[in-house]
């Protein structure tokens, strides 16, 4: 699929930002910024704040992304959750009402509120980066809270 694309890194019409890890150096975000200001669109992948490796929890692309749309003043395009097109793309390749669909995670922003903007339900998981007090915190309403992916067959069965 990458022939498909020409790559022109001297002058990209975008930057296309997902996750590189400990890849985030100030050096490589000053490059992106630089050519951000030169005029490329910036596109992420998504937004979220943190994520759970083995080592705990690390920064996830949000923060960065956030960071350069502040020095450019400029919004990115952010192509995953909880862009609501991310969520009709969904419904519309299973071709299944949005009603009938719940989105698992852990994630209550991104997740769950992404996922009940479209209509579609959303159930809390409380593993990975549940955060009780956050949960508390947002006044956002998970349709189902599930204490392990496991609790799934409790629900459908």
């Amino acid at each position: 699929m990458l022939n498909e694309f020409i790559i022109n890194n001297n002058d990209p019409e975008a930057i296309i930002l997902g996750d590189l890890g400990s890849g985030f150096t100030y050096d490589l975000l000053t490059k992106i910024f630089k050519k951000l200001k030169a005029g490329s669109d910036l596109i992420a992948m998504h937004k979220n704040r943190f994520w759970i490796t083995k080592g705990g929890l690390s920064l996830d692309i949000g923060p960065f992304v956030s960071a350069l749309e502040y020095a450019v003043d400029r919004r990115a395009i952010v192509v995953g959750k909880p862009n609501p097109e991310y969520f009709k793309m969904a419904i519309k390749d299973w071709d299944i009402l949005p009603e009938n669909i719940m989105m698992i995670g852990d994630d209550i922003e991104i997740d769950i509120k992404g996922a009940q903007n479209c209509n579609i339900k959303g159930g809390l998981v409380k593993t990975g980066k549940y955060d009780k007090l956050k949960v508390k915190s947002t006044g956002i309403k998970p349709d189902c809270i599930l204490s392990t992916l496991a609790d799934l067959k409790k629900l459908f069965f």
